[in-house]
């Protein structure tokens, strides 16, 4: 890929760069401390190559801590795909004339959004659909009490965010052993111990099942982290 363009907003002394050209010899002037050296740092934070990330309470501009919030896209950058890129994107989709380009941002809550140009993939799954999908799955039994059911539904809550914001492959590693989220919540009683464990592997089917249902529903957007 091929950068052609980008933009930074609120970060440091930069509210609004507007989005600055890209070619071949791209030159910044301008004095000492006017932003030259923020502006390629968020760009190089963008997909920096370690786990620098974006750090909202030192790099948000100080004259607008009252407008502080994390879903604030600190820097887009527009790509353009080579002819060997687009038929291998080409190959995950149905789309036949992939799009030249490709517009890929990051927020200061670390999240990576990419989009195309077109209607390259499905429609988004319905909400309705999916949490249709997810009343499916075991309840749990009064007899488990109030603390055990609480972890159940926070894991459950957690698992359906996931899969409405199209985070397919997250979700999947979040439910490959929901024991691992939730065996510091089990009873120290063996035998209740044991039936708890038994009704969580019954809700780890259920989640596999789950997800097996969920892929063939209509694809999101592309959306990593």
């Amino acid at each position: 890929m091929e950068l052609i363009k980008f933009r930074v907003r609120m970060y440091k002394g930069i509210i609004d760069s507007g989005w600055i050209d890209v070619n071949n010899l791209t030159v910044f002037v301008g004095k000492n401390e006017s932003g030259k050296t923020s502006l390629l740092k968020a760009l190089h934070k963008l997909n920096p190559d370690s786990s620098e990330s974006y750090e909202i309470e030192k790099e948000w501009p100080r004259t607008h801590r009252k407008d502080l919030k994390p879903e604030q896209v600190v820097c887009q950058a527009k790509f353009r795909l080579s002819d060997r890129e687009k038929t291998a994107l080409s190959k995950s989709t149905s789309f036949v004339n992939f799009p030249d380009t490709v517009e890929v941002s990051r927020n200061y809550a670390g999240e990576l959004e990419v989009k195309f140009e077109g209607d390259i993939f499905r429609d988004k799954p319905e909400a309705t659909d999916l949490n249709k999908l997810f009343d499916t799955l075991p309840k749990t039994p009064e007899m488990f009490g109030t603390e055990f059911k609480r972890w159940i539904d926070k894991y459950e809550r957690d698992m359906m965010r996931l899969a409405h914001k199209g985070q397919y492959d997250r979700l999947r590693a979040a439910a490959a052993d929901p024991e691992i989220y939730l065996s510091d919540r089990l009873s120290p009683s063996l035998a209740r111990r044991n039936i708890e464990i038994e009704f969580i592997q019954q809700y780890h089917q259920g989640l596999q099942n789950l997800i097996q249902e969920l892929e063939r529903l209509p694809d999101t957007q592309v959306r990593a982290n």
